[in-house]
């Protein structure tokens, strides 16, 4: 068996080269932070002092999560308490909304394809259909010829809506961040919330518009979530980004739970306000699907996909 013999000045070099080696890496990594800020668009530059208007306050009140057998109920509170910002849009008195009946026969509706043949299209309806695809990456076209009521098929496995929840649940506050949405994927998002939630349970929806300059979402989004009674709009002066638009939407909200979702989903048929609530207080243990959530813009077609 051959034997290396490595002598002590051997040894030395390579420690040296291995410390110098590191040494640079750190001060690249230094250099990469520090100066990746100024590399971004100016659009998207901010002081990194700025940060500290995001942090969420500490909780007031701490809400004591029951027992599923007691009856008893308690007072909640604001999962974060926060002063009042100037750039959040107080909603009127909540409201409860009657849904509309819909055709069922409609495009769209139980989460059945849109199927559009662009080649028959006018040309000025398939301008309107690239221009949708162009601006969303997804079929536009065809989620505007879709109800913002639309329905939905029950997709809960049997066992999950024999589920029976607490009564004395705590409610939640629901936050979509959006950047330039499409108007009807925006509204379909907001009333499958609304029209499938418990009432109680449900204390708000923001929405926090992260910069948007559509002109769609100004002052024509203002008035039509207005008259829903339960959305508030938070304004970000400049374009901050999904971690901090959310805790922008944290500061704003009073609820006790706080429930994060895309700016374009469905909810589904059941419980969901519920079943959110309920799987917090189980400590995030999965046992069923307790909400779920369609995704349409994956599909060309704008049917369901359906997603735990």
């Amino acid at each position: 068996m051959a034997v290396i013999r490595v002598n002590r000045n051997t040894k030395t070099v390579v420690r040296v080269l291995v410390g110098a080696g590191a040494f640079w890496l750190l001060v690249s990594i230094f250099f990469i932070k520090s100066s990746s800020d100024d590399n971004r668009p100016p659009q998207l530059r901010r002081p990194r002092a700025d940060l500290e208007q995001f942090k969420p306050a500490q909780p007031s009140k701490k809400f004591e999560f029951p027992p599923p057998s007691t009856e008893a109920s308690g007072k909640s509170g604001g999962l974060f308490q926060s002063e009042p910002d100037r750039n959040i849009i107080p909603p009127p008195l909540h409201i409860q909304l009657k849904k509309p009946n819909v055709n069922p026969n409609a495009p769209g509706e139980m989460g059945k394809a849109v199927d559009i043949n662009k080649d028959d299209l006018s040309p000025e309806e398939r301008k309107k259909y690239d221009e949708g695809f162009h601006a969303n990456a997804f079929n536009e076209y065809a989620s505007n010829m879709i109800s913002v009521h639309r329905q939905l098929p029950d997709i809960r496995d049997p066992e999950c809506s024999e589920i029976k929840y607490a009564k004395n649940l705590p409610d939640t506050s629901v936050i979509l961040c959006f950047h330039n949405e499409a108007w009807s994927v925006l509204l379909r998002s907001v009333h499958s919330i609304i029209d499938r939630s418990d009432p109680k349970l449900l204390k708000e929806i923001i929405l926090v518009d992260d910069f948007s300059d559509k002109p769609h979402l100004g002052e024509k989004l203002k008035k039509y979530m207005d008259d829903l009674k339960i959305v508030t709009i938070v304004r970000m002066s400049q374009r901050e980004g999904l971690i901090r638009a959310r805790l922008a939407g944290a500061r704003a909200a009073s609820g006790t739970v706080l429930t994060f979702l895309d700016s374009h989903i469905e909810c589904t048929e059941g419980k969901q306000i519920i079943a959110i609530i309920y799987s917090l207080w189980l400590l995030l243990r999965v046992f069923c699907v307790f909400f779920m959530c369609v995704a349409p813009i994956h599909s060309p077609t704008m049917a369901g996909v359906y997603s735990p």
